[in-house]
């Protein structure tokens, strides 16, 4: 059973390890090794908890253990996904669409008409199939190596 929870100080080195894992997973056709090394950086155990810290991150849990997360910003009716992260071994087994569901209630519930988000390749399919539109393409450079992602906007109905 995947149960969605609030971030807690102690997920920070659990999350910053899925951060990675998820990336390094992603097949080498996609996003190159050394695109895959750029987009994870060198990130200290403090940046991360200083982060998590700040965004707050909505944490899935299977078996009590952190399998995933989501960071979720809201700025007034505007909202924000930035880190959406699985663990590979539980991926494709519901754990992004559980806290998928979790920023939709509380978008809803802070009447939010609009989430945006910077999709990878790997992530763009998913947020279509929510409903996302495409926005635009985005070149963003890391560490000297270029990695693209895609603008992609939800919008509700006020």
């Amino acid at each position: 059973m995947i149960v969605i929870r609030d971030y807690q100080p102690q997920d920070s080195k659990s999350l910053a390890k899925i951060f990675e894992n998820a990336i390094l997973a992603i097949d080498n056709r996609i996003y190159s090794t050394s695109q895959k090394q750029a987009w994870i950086g060198n990130h200290s155990d403090e940046f991360w908890q200083s982060r998590f810290e700040r965004t707050k991150p909505f944490v899935a849990l299977i078996d009590k253990e952190p399998v995933g997360f989501i960071e979720f910003g809201l700025k007034d009716r505007v909202s924000k996904i930035d880190c959406f992260y699985i663990e590979p071994k539980f991926q494709q087994q519901g754990v992004g669409q559980a806290l998928f569901e979790k920023v939709l209630s509380v978008a809803k519930g802070n009447n939010v008409y609009q989430i945006n988000v910077s999709a990878s390749h790997i992530a763009k399919p998913f947020f279509e199939k929510q409903g996302f539109q495409t926005v635009q393409k985005n070149s963003v450079e890391r560490s000297g190596v270029i990695l693209e992602n895609w603008l992609m906007v939800l919008q509700f109905l006020d």
